[in-house]
């Protein structure tokens, strides 16, 4: 079986570089524990405690609602399609969701801003834009217009650039909470501009892997092989019986091709979700049977930036007029343009705007269109998804697992399947955790301390003898 994207195709544990997080600020649910551990701080089983934390809730962040979106039960890229389509030549709408050939990517999320800004441009009429939002749509498209010599303003709701890519440096060190990875350097215009601002990147493999099972034992590589060719099958059969209006897990379940031995089901399970359900934030009944594997195919190495991926978002910034801390609730197009800002009661007005939220705030509502969007956008809108990713970042006093790349667990709750060893790219001693779709909202719904500690304890348990 071919993926489009292939970022997530590591070994058996199919670990998702498309990652999300919700903003910490005051105007932000997400929450950092940074307190410093003493190093000999130890559980009671003798495992090392984390000496920093970083939980990430992305569902409930305020400016996203959500990771990034995908293709819901009903939903097809013609819905992107149509997004993309500029409602009229002063209102065009932007972003991830609106790019069919790279959706829920941070290039495809720029290629949609210049896509936005170039139609503008080509018309010729606008002398004063105004561009919402400050994330790679916006960025790149308000990084054309005044390129081109158009006064252009850029409003963020938050207290940042970047969107959903985020630097985070509160622990001591730059994490990406959001995007991470460039994805397929070959082509890619966010790898066009890593070389030419001089930002390091740093490739990374799937260089050895470690599956666990429902005991927390190590399944043999040999089983391993077997249970990814096991899960190749059922993606394969669930595509030959894929029908029109139903979900991946519909057409899964109709192929057939799911072992019946217990503990094999559920190893192969929890592949799938990781194949599957942490590359497009949505669980396998949410996602359309027939067009779940959306995109074009991404091609060359993929590389992480080991000073944060916000060192493109700040070299596409330079010298624009960004707006930080300046939500918008109104936009009126029938008499020129006039964007309502939503604390201060003041409005800017342009010639056009370009609206580069993300499709959950769409989905929401929060933003009041006079008159309102088209219906046939609308009911776009409505039909695709807005999936979620969250992360856990766990700094150790020193490294107790292995040195792979990445490790999965099998749980029926679906939390923590995945993680990536940063202490291979980074030179710290921290593992970056993923929980995808459902299980994610689900676990927004406990303190960070509980979240840790669940995590602190499954990884205690595959890792460390009951002697520590």
């Amino acid at each position: 079986m071919i993926f489009t994207r292939r970022d997530f195709m590591f070994g058996a544990l199919g670990v998702s570089l498309v990652g999300c997080a919700s903003d910490h600020a005051t105007s932000s649910p997400t929450a950092t524990t940074t307190d410093p551990v003493p190093a000999d701080t130890s559980a009671p089983g003798g495992g090392p405690l984390p000496a920093k934390s970083f939980v990430t809730r992305w569902a409930a962040d305020p400016w996203t609602l959500g990771s990034y979106s995908f293709l819901a039960v009903g939903a097809s890229a013609g819905d992107r399609d149509l997004l993309a389509t500029p409602v009229s030549d002063t209102l065009i709408l932007a972003g991830e969701h609106t790019f069919a050939a790279a959706p829920a990517l941070t290039h495809g999320a720029l290629l949609s801003g210049r896509a936005a800004a170039q139609h503008l441009l080509d018309i010729g009429d606008a002398q004063r834009v105004v561009v919402i939002g400050a994330g790679f749509a916006g960025l790149g498209a308000a990084r054309l217009l005044v390129d081109a010599g158009i006064a252009t303003v850029v409003l963020e709701a938050r207290d940042r650039i970047g969107g959903r890519a985020w630097t985070d440096s509160s622990m001591g060190f730059p994490v990406d909470l959001g995007a991470s990875w460039i994805q397929g350097v070959d082509g890619n215009p966010i790898a066009q501009l890593a070389d030419t601002n001089g930002v390091a990147t740093q490739v990374t493999t799937d260089d050895g892997a470690i599956l666990f099972d429902q005991q927390l034992q190590p399944v043999p590589a040999d089983e391993v092989v077997q249970i990814e060719a096991l899960a190749e099958e059922v993606l394969s059969a669930a595509e030959e019986v894929a029908a029109d209006g139903t979900s991946l897990l519909d057409a899964i379940e109709a192929g057939g091709a799911m072992p019946t031995d217990p503990r094999t089901r559920i190893l192969v399970r929890d592949v799938v979700r990781r194949i599957i359900e942490h590359e497009f934030a949505a669980s396998l009944d949410e996602l359309d049977a027939t067009g779940w594997d959306e995109g074009e195919a991404l091609l060359g190495d993929d590389v992480i930036f080991p000073e944060g991926f916000v060192q493109i978002a700040e070299s596409l910034a330079v010298g624009l007029d960004i707006r930080l801390d300046s939500a918008v609730d109104r936009i009126e197009t029938s008499k020129g343009i006039i964007v309502h800002l939503t604390d201060s009661g003041l409005t800017e007005t342009a010639d056009a705007v370009i609206v580069t939220v993300p499709l959950g705030i769409l989905k929401s509502g929060m933003i009041e269109f006079d008159p309102p969007l088209p219906s046939e956008y609308l009911t776009a809108i409505d039909a695709l998804g807005m999936g979620v990713l969250d992360k856990i970042i766990l700094e150790f006093p020193k490294v107790f697992w292995p040195d792979v790349d990445l490790i999965g667990f099998t749980r029926d709750d679906g939390y923590f399947l995945e993680w990536v060893n940063l202490a291979r790219h980074i030179g710290r001693p921290v593992l970056m955790g993923f929980t995808a779709a459902d299980p994610a909202r689900t676990l927004e719904s406990f303190s960070d301390a509980d979240i840790v500690d669940d995590a602190v304890r499954m990884l205690h348990a595959a890792f460390l003898t009951p002697e520590g």
